[in-house]
């Protein structure tokens, strides 16, 4: 359900892609692409960058110099569960860890996601991300 709220908004920004796509020099690709994000809901910059300066801490203490980041990313994800199913035949079927991409996955589902690596970081790998936020953002405050 659409807030009712955010309609006015959403047609008039609905209204000027449509217009624009009238114009061949039109690139309404990035207006269309901030309608759907406003309808998933908006994800925060913030938080995606706070995440991945966690995942680098997280990295830094257990990953190996045979990865990268992505790839340390990943195998947290699936060691955790989130994932997604992906069948590639009738007996094949393979975990893909889920994307946190803005047009992938709102906000609420990125939080979700970003609470399932403080849990498992706190359990598995004995780091409190509370404790790293307060001396990561020199004794300033949780957000």
């Amino acid at each position: 359900m659409v807030n009712e709220d955010i309609l006015p908004v959403i047609e008039k920004k609905l209204s000027k892609i449509l217009r624009n796509m009238q114009s061949p020099k039109a690139n309404t690709s990035k207006e269309l692409h901030e309608v759907i994000l406003w309808l998933r809901g908006d994800r925060s910059i913030e938080s995606h960058r706070l995440f991945w300066k966690f995942m680098q801490y997280l990295y830094e203490q257990v990953g190996n110099d045979s990865e990268n980041m992505q790839n340390f990313k990943d195998r947290l994800f699936v060691n955790i569960g989130i994932t997604k199913v992906i069948y590639k035949s009738n007996t094949h079927v393979m975990l893909q860890p889920e994307s946190i991409a803005f047009f992938n996955c709102s906000q609420k589902r990125f939080m979700e996601i970003f609470d399932q690596v403080k849990i498992f970081a706190k359990e598995k790998l004995n780091i409190i991300f509370e404790d790293w936020y307060l001396y990561y953002n020199g004794n300033e405050g949780l957000i």
